[in-house]
């Protein structure tokens, strides 16, 4: 009788299994039985009660395999699968029995490990009730052989109606276990300083279904999301603009593939090698937390400016770690974020702009560590009283006594050394004295009105800008989503020739490109100013910025070490020779390795050095280190000399990286001439270019193979640290051909790219192209007076619109002055050339100043390609006030009435003829060339 109701539960369906337990459970464990222990109450099913009985629920979280299972989902644990009533051999704690355990069981945990066995266990999972199981996942560390915890804190105190995954019947909140594994913490923690506080678990995760995720893309069909297919992260993440803060990709440092591995260090601290982080929610295509979107400090990478691509922290500011700057030509600052922020301090806050000069918060707004324990800058720079004519360099202390700019050079009225001076004024120092009256001339916190005294940041943008020195332009401090601030000071270095963008060392001195009349903040969006918002200065530029290392890397197992410079460094201060082994040392305490090669050319920016004996794997990288032999060792061009700090030797065993690939990878109907471009990155030890190679193999037979030396093929613009490559092919492909590109390239170190996957198909019909030729010189001028500010240089004045800034002109004269434009020849050998389109952009002005009303009149255009010139119409250039573009028709003969041929394109010139005479100017400010083509075998 008792066997028999002991046994039957296996055939009992879930709405009455608990009748079938009357041998266990109402004979002797229920309220009022002799065992003392009311089993049965917790056993038995109810609605509070969900759990009762340990629920068999099939979850594929906790089970492999049903196959075998002989109790239906929903049906009560039978009693015999824990317990024994007769003991066991080996004096089990619960009267555990001795099947499924190799030795003796003494606590609550080892009842349950039995069948839940931890995930790093040797021993196999069992078969319960006919059910394979699964080990306990990982995510969770007392789920580990070494845990020792009990299961009821998180499962519930009594195991008969136990909690399957944490929270009810008498277990813990998710985050008391889950909180402390991966990242987590940083999300749900309420005082952690990184991350948004308080988050919920549904914040992320489906609810009715841990640990998946609430959405995304279910790429493999299971009906969940996992961490791969889940868009949950991307609003605070952003994987859009210039850094994908959800996935690594490139120099990106993605939120989920460092989920486990965490980014932080310390709750202060980044990992080394993820000091990108912060860029992923900073750039152009922000992060969103709470409906505040992280402001954009990363600027736009891919945009055009006169001084190159792209500005922002890592290409215009701080955090520039290579080479130069684009315009000051100062040396890469190569400062990480935590330079000048305090990561313990709190981050998000709901507040768009956490500083207002009202709170007098700068630091807390802005997260500023501080310097020595004092206030890194008094923002808002207030001084009551008379007004004092110095300047105080401890208002900056961020700046000057973090030990990256000297005081002196700025708040020194006798230092005439800065690049910002006048005549005997040292113009930095005159704008950051305070006192007086007149305190309320920066806006400090954007808001629209003065509350500051001048200081560092009111002038200058610390994470870039499209102007020179970091002068502010305005994009990234702009109501967020606009460009009201834009262009700001909109200052620019000037100089008297044609240059239109000019470096420091190109220029005479600088101006404001700002409309006229007095400066205020409402009219630029900075500061009031006591001069006209036009205002410029003069000086000859000088150059304080002496070379130094700026990195040095190395890997075990070799004998390399590459190190990159600010600047073109040589052996002699008169910037000549180039670097040799005595004039580097290496402190190397344990080995004892010496220098005994330089590989460098004279001006060169990146040396290797080779050493005695290559590095071991312990105690060299990341100890050792590599500096100027002395103070007069090492100089550049000017004769600045080096000095003698030590730079640790870094490891790199990172590979170059492939990008910005055109044509892309899968892409079709590329035409048949098409030139490759890309990018080779390496911004550690940096690209070895004799290592590079390129194959070219397609699917109807073409087969071509270049290296670094094949030129003009291959060519390359750039330095190490980042090579734009490009791929003119000397051979044409062939049509609707599969093109199989290999490019392969190591590092200086000899770190080896896995080339990624790319090919394209070319297209299946011949399509006709365009190429606009600018303009390569004067023509054959047969009459008039045309003229350009500086003599021969017809070609840079004409071959972009740049308005009034560079054009030629015929300033006054009877109708018919003409001038004659030889254009480029475009490279078109072997081509079938089908037309020539051209366009003038011109305009009559009234009087010589520099930027004069219009005036309206007429001209002539043509193009000439042998012995006539074929002339358009007389056209009108109406007095608008712009340059208009004369457009010609379509030619489709040669100006001879001949078919044209690329000879033609050779020979070709433009035609612009004055057709109304007067003391009237004609401005001409671009000519150019459209020619349409079928490409062909050179």
């Amino acid at each position: 009788m008792v066997k028999e109701a002991y046994d039957s539960p296996k055939t009992y369906p879930p709405e009455t299994s608990h009748e079938a337990y009357a041998a266990c459970l109402e004979t002797c464990h229920d309220s009022d039985g002799p065992a003392g222990s009311d089993i049965a109450t917790y056993y038995a099913s109810s609605v509070e009660t969900a759990h009762a009985g340990h629920r068999i629920n099939y979850s594929t979280e906790v089970v492999e395999s049903t196959a075998s299972a002989y109790l239906p989902a929903g049906s009560a644990m039978p009693c015999w699968e824990c317990h024994n009533p007769h003991g066991s051999t080996r004096g089990n704690f619960a009267m555990a029995p001795d099947e499924l355990s190799g030795s003796q069981i003494t606590n609550a945990r080892g009842v349950c490990t039995r069948c839940h066995r931890e995930y790093d266990s040797a021993e196999s999972t069992p078969t319960v009730a006919g059910m394979t199981l699964k080990k306990l996942p990982a995510t969770v560390s007392q789920h580990s052989s070494a845990g020792s915890a009990g299961c009821a804190p998180c499962h519930g105190g009594n195991p008969h109606k136990a909690s399957h995954h944490g929270g009810g019947a008498g277990g813990v909140e998710c985050a008391e276990c889950h909180g402390t594994t991966g990242s987590h913490a940083v999300h749900v923690s309420a005082t952690d300083p990184r991350g948004p506080r308080n988050m919920t678990c549904s914040g992320c995760h489906d609810s009715g279904d841990f640990p998946y995720f609430a959405s995304g893309t279910d790429s493999n069909s299971d009906g969940k999301y996992d961490l791969d297919e889940t868009d949950v992260c991307d609003t605070c993440h952003s994987p859009g603009g210039d850094y994908n803060g959800v996935e690594t990709v490139g120099d990106s440092v993605g939120a989920k593939d460092n989920w486990a591995s965490r980014v932080y260090e310390t709750t202060t601290t980044i990992q080394a090698g993820k000091e990108k982080w912060c860029a992923g929610c900073h750039d152009k295509s922000p992060s969103e937390v709470r409906g505040v979107s992280a402001p954009n400090v990363v600027g736009d990478e891919g945009a055009a400016t006169g001084y190159g691509t792209g500005y922002g922290f890592y290409k215009t500011g701080h955090g520039l770690r290579l080479g130069l700057f684009p315009a000051s030509e100062a040396p890469a600052a190569g400062v990480e974020c935590a330079g000048c922020h305090d990561f313990s301090r709190n981050h998000m806050d709901s507040h768009a702009r956490t500083y207002s000069a009202a709170s007098d918060n700068y630091q807390d707004g802005y997260r500023l560590r501080s310097i020595g324990g004092q206030e890194p800058m008094d923002v808002p720079r207030i001084r009551t009283g008379p007004y004092s004519g110095t300047a105080d360099a401890a208002d900056s202390r961020l700046c000057y006594d973090a030990g990256c700019h000297d005081s002196d050079l700025y708040v020194n009225p006798g230092n005439l050394t800065t690049n910002f001076r006048e005549s005997t004024y040292n113009s930095h120092e005159l704008h950051m004295r305070s006192g007086g009256d007149w305190p309320n001339r920066w806006d400090s916190d954007w808001d629209g009105s003065g509350d500051s005294f001048d200081n560092c940041t009111a002038c200058h943008n610390v994470h870039g800008s499209s102007s020179p020195a970091m002068v502010r332009h305005g994009e990234l401090v702009s109501t967020p989503g606009t460009t009201d601030k834009v262009p700001a000071l909109n200052f620019k270095y000037t100089t008297g020739g044609v240059e239109l963008y000019p470096t420091r060392s190109q220029s005479n001195g600088g101006r404001l490109d700002l409309p006229g009349g007095g400066g205020s903040v409402g009219s630029n969006g900075v500061c009031s100013m006591c001069h006209n918002q036009q205002v410029s200065y003069s000086r000859t530029p000088t150059d304080f910025y002496p070379p130094r290392i700026v990195t040095a890397y190395g890997k075990a197992g070799c004998s390399t070490v590459a190190l990159a410079f600010t600047k073109g460094v040589y052996t002699n201060s008169d910037g000549t020779g180039a670097l040799v082994e005595n004039d580097l040392a290496l402190t190397d305490l344990d080995d004892m390795r010496t220098i005994t090669g330089v590989n460098h050319a004279a001006g060169d920016a990146a040396a290797q050095l080779t050493l005695s004996s290559a590095f071991d794997a312990s105690s060299d990288v990341g100890v050792d280190a590599v500096a100027a032999a002395t103070s007069g060792s090492i100089f550049d061009a000017g004769g600045l000399g080096m000095d003698t700090g030590l730079v640790t030797i870094l490891a790199d065993e990172t590979p170059p990286t492939l990008s910005e690939r055109d044509p892309d990878h899968g892409a079709t109907d590329v035409p048949r001439n098409q030139v490759l471009t890309f990018t080779l990155g390496d911004s550690a030890a940096g690209v070895d270019w004799t290592t590079f190679s390129i194959s070219l193999v397609g699917d109807k037979g073409y087969s071509k193979t270049y290296t670094d030396l094949d030129t003009p093929v291959v060519s390359k613009s750039g330095t190490q640290s980042s090579y734009s490559v490009t791929v003119d092919p000397d051979t044409l492909f062939s049509l609707d051909e599969q093109i199989v590109v290999t490019v392969n390239a190591a590092d200086l170190l000899g770190n080896a790219l896995t080339p990624p996957a790319w090919s394209f198909t070319t297209e299946a019909a011949p399509t006709p192209q365009t190429v606009t030729l600018a303009p390569s010189g004067l023509g054959s001028n047969p009459g008039g007076y045309w003229t350009v500010p500086v003599a021969d240089q017809w070609a840079t004045y004409l071959d972009t619109n740049d308005g009034d800034t560079a054009y030629a002109t015929s300033n006054t004269g009877a109708e018919g002055a003409t001038l004659y434009m030889a254009m480029d020849d475009g490279s078109l050998e072997g081509a079938t050339i089908q037309s020539i389109q051209f366009h003038v952009l011109a305009r009559y002005v009234s009087g010589w100043s520099p930027d004069p009303p219009s005036y309206p009149g007429n001209i002539d255009i043509g193009y000439q390609t042998g012995a006539a010139t074929q002339w358009e119409y007389n056209a009108p250039v109406p007095g608008s006030g712009s340059y208009i573009d004369v457009a010609s028709g379509t030619y489709l003969t040669d100006s001879d009435g001949g078919v044209l041929d690329v000879t033609d394109i050779t020979n070709l010139q433009i035609g612009i003829k004055r057709r109304t005479s007067g003391a009237y100017p004609l401005r001409i400010t671009q000519v150019y060339a459209v020619i349409t083509y079928l490409p062909g075998e050179p």
